[in-house]
């Protein structure tokens, strides 16, 4: 009786564990398209760059400015692959100084529009979704790295 109980119980905690390592897993493309790079990822949502999206805003050495799209997605990590919200974001670089910044759009003219530093070690609430999302759109333009391992490990190869 004790060999079956204990069977059953290693049994039951089997199945708890692989329910659990289930969980929490993002695909690296959404729906396996590879113009959708997961960038980041926070409590069950997904967010991945869309990489068809990408845009030169300016060329100008050291001097660059970039635009890409990051859709989201609830669930993702229990497959789902619906997209609830896509979100323009901007980001002008200084590569001579190695400094990235989020162009906040204040209003319709391009004067209005405010930067704010991005710090590649910031917590969740400073650097989130921007570092990765900005250095994913930094790399795919011009092939390197422009603060370097940033968010999702290996975010170069998915590239």
């Amino acid at each position: 009786m004790r060999k079956i109980v204990a069977m059953f119980v290693m049994v039951f905690v089997m199945a708890i564990a692989s329910e659990t390592f289930a969980l929490g897993v993002y695909p690296d493309y959404l729906g396996g398209d590879k113009n959708y790079v997961i960038c980041n990822a926070h409590m069950g949502t997904g967010y991945y760059a869309d990489l068809s999206s990408l845009a030169v805003m300016q060329y100008n050495p050291p001097n660059y400015a970039l635009a890409i799209n990051v859709v989201v997605v609830p669930d993702a990590d229990i497959g789902k692959t619906s997209i609830s919200d896509v979100r323009k974001y901007r980001f002008a670089y200084r590569y001579d100084v190695r400094k990235m910044y989020l162009i906040i759009d204040k209003g319709r003219l391009a004067d209005e529009d405010e930067l704010r530093l991005l710090n590649p070690n910031g917590n969740y609430a400073e650097s989130g979704v921007s570092v990765p999302a900005g250095e994913i759109a930094f790399y795919k333009a011009y092939g390197r790295p422009f603060y370097g391992k940033v968010g999702y490990a290996n975010i170069y190869g998915r590239i």
